[in-house]
């Protein structure tokens, strides 16, 4: 084939089940583009004409869209004498995720997180206008040179009925179906999602959650079998993964991500080691007839404190000390005798005066203890229906909980959420800068702020975070 249309045919770039796909140049616009045939087999005469007005209807919808993340659509048509409809899509460098990661390179968990976090932003996109793309796989994702994630063949998918495929093949790909798209019920983005899902643990695993001999155990896994947990796999993955594909996999689509942006969000919270969102932002049910009661999260010590209230090493410790009192028996015994005597004692001599020191030590200071801490009170009084809470120490988190508030009427007409917090984190003693951070995706606020901070050992300061302004600015004090 030379031409389809006005482009001329300059290569293959691939084949598949619904067609071949052909590297091709637009004479008009002087660019280079994608063209995508389909093929239509087992079509009745009377059916193929409303097959071509879908195709034309899809096509159209699709080529809407315009996100950096999508192959954007420029043209269809079909070709002279067969007929055959054909899709005309932007041209994209690079290579597919299916062959990126089979690459070292897309073996790195942070890469792999940032490419299914863009591609779920583009989902979120696309699932906001109302396409659902059906077929979310490696092979329909395209890594470019620089990074970017970009997704082929919107408005294709949805036209791979039953009918218009091949003999004994069935819609979508088996390994990255969704639960309802096995069971032929109605689909929605939630579908990409949990096909999405399959593509993460794929890559940081390196093999798929749902397999068997055959296409048709892969689909009964898929609807009925739950995945091993990727820490299994994986033991050097932080938990929390666990938690996120157990949501993105889950079979109901009510249970799991309801949109790409909520997807998106927690994959961020993982890169950052944080709590997912998703959890943090749970929505409390507002019932005025209904007491919220609020248990604080068990806090996350910063390395610094967590390093002071491990016991400290008996030997290392005692040998500190005792060093440090020979070398003031030595001072003592210069300033006395006014000679160089100490310096030429022997080695067994200063071992054994170093040994009389380390027993001084011990009779005059009894037991070796851990370090001492000083303790950070946090006080929040609030107006979230739900919210999360974030406290940093000197860059690392260091506290996290979930602030819950109570919906109150006031004259039984005007409704009021009112909160309050309360709970400690011990802190190693010394200059700290203290970063918080509160997120209410419910209300749509996320502010942060720092604060400086300097604790002597077994003393309490107490943090107050408040709100304040038209704007509730995050307001931190330090008592």
């Amino acid at each position: 084939m030379e031409q389809l249309g006005r482009y001329k045919i300059q290569g293959v770039l691939g084949r598949g089940a619904m067609g071949i796909v052909f590297r091709a140049h637009d004479p008009k616009i002087d660019r280079v583009v994608a063209i995508k045939t389909i093929t239509i087999l087992g079509v009745a005469p009377d059916e193929e004409k409303e097959y071509r007005q879908r195709f034309f209807r899809e096509a159209r919808a699709a080529g809407k869209l315009s996100h950096p993340g999508l192959v954007t659509i420029y043209d269809v048509g079909e070709q002279e004498g067969t007929q055959a409809p054909y899709i005309v899509m932007e041209y994209i460098e690079g290579r597919t995720l299916e062959s990126f990661i089979s690459d070292s390179v897309g073996k790195s968990i942070q890469v792999s997180l940032d490419l299914v976090k863009q591609v779920a932003e583009a989902l979120d996109y696309a699932h906001s206008k109302g396409i659902v793309h059906r077929d979310i796989k490696p092979a329909n994702i395209i890594v470019t040179p620089d990074g970017r994630a970009r997704i082929t063949d919107f408005g294709i998918a949805k036209l791979a009925v039953t009918q218009l495929t091949m003999p004994g093949e069935a819609l979508g790909t088996p390994a990255y179906m969704s639960p309802e798209q096995v069971t032929g019920d109605h689909l929605d983005g939630r579908s990409d999602l949990f096909s999405l899902g399959i593509i993460l643990y794929s890559m940081l695993v390196g093999q798929k959650p749902f397999t068997g001999e055959n296409a048709t155990t892969v689909m009964f896994n898929i609807t009925y079998k739950e995945p091993i947990p990727l820490t299994r796999l994986n033991p050097s993955l932080d938990p929390r993964f666990d938690g996120f594909i157990e949501h993105a996999l889950a079979k109901r689509p009510a249970d799991r991500y309801q949109s790409g942006r909520e997807f998106a969000d927690d994959l961020e919270s993982l890169c950052q080691g944080r709590t997912l969102r998703s959890r943090i932002n749970t929505r409390v049910e507002a019932d005025p007839e209904k007491t919220v009661v609020q248990k604080p999260t068990q806090s996350l010590p910063t390395q610094s404190a967590l390093e002071a209230r491990l016991p400290a090493s008996w030997v290392g410790r005692a040998t500190a000390l005792a060093s440090q009192l020979f070398r003031k028996v030595r001072s003592v015994f210069e300033q006395i005798v006014r000679t160089d005597f100490t310096r030429r004692v022997s080695w067994k001599a200063q071992l054994g005066l170093a040994g009389v020191a380390l027993f001084l030590a011990l009779f005059v200071f009894g037991s070796i203890g851990p370090a001492k801490t000083a303790k950070l009170e946090i006080r929040c009084v609030h107006s979230f229906v739900a919210a999360g809470l974030l406290v940093w120490i000197d860059g690392k988190l260091a506290y996290e909980t979930t602030l819950a508030g109570t919906v109150r009427k006031r004259l039984g007409l005007i409704k009021t959420v009112q909160g309050s917090f309360l709970d400690a984190v011990a802190i190693a003693p010394g200059k700290h800068v203290i970063r918080v951070q509160v997120i209410s995706k419910p209300a749509g606020y996320d502010q942060t702020r720092e604060v400086e901070a300097e604790l002597v050992p077994e003393s309490m300061k107490t943090l107050e975070i408040g709100f304040a302004g038209r704007s509730d600015d995050l307001d931190l004090t330090l008592r």
